[in-house]
């Protein structure tokens, strides 16, 4: 399934679309593109992108159709502005829970993912 809505999201906002099995190929290339440097553990690609500031955001299948975002550090303004229609559900599916309550207080609507 094509949604056209999952691929990677650098920290300046631009959208890498990838289908949702594609993420590790996808972050490997970009590992590259970008010249990211993998330490002596030889983390995957995907987990060096997310610790460069980078989102991933793929359609989870497993209970019925919904988002995953993931992020480990603080979201630009252009990564708030991609992602605040996956938030309202403008794409036709929801957005996982834990996912949602985060980009939620990065967006400023809620005041902590402990609420």
């Amino acid at each position: 399934m094509n949604t056209g809505l999952t691929g990677w999201l650098n920290p300046d906002g631009k959208f890498y679309e990838c289908e949702s099995w594609e993420h590790m190929d996808k972050a490997e290339e970009l590992v590259k593109e970008y010249g990211y440097k993998k330490s002596e553990c030889l983390e995957p690609e995907d987990d060096l992108l997310i610790k460069n500031g980078w989102v991933k955001i793929s359609l989870m299948t497993v209970f019925g159709y919904e988002f995953g975002i993931s992020f480990i550090r603080k979201l630009s303004q252009e990564q708030k502005n991609f992602l605040e229609p996956y938030v309202y559900e403008e794409y036709g599916f929801p957005v996982e829970e834990y996912d949602r309550k985060r980009l939620l207080e990065e967006l400023g609507e809620i005041s902590s993912v402990a609420e």
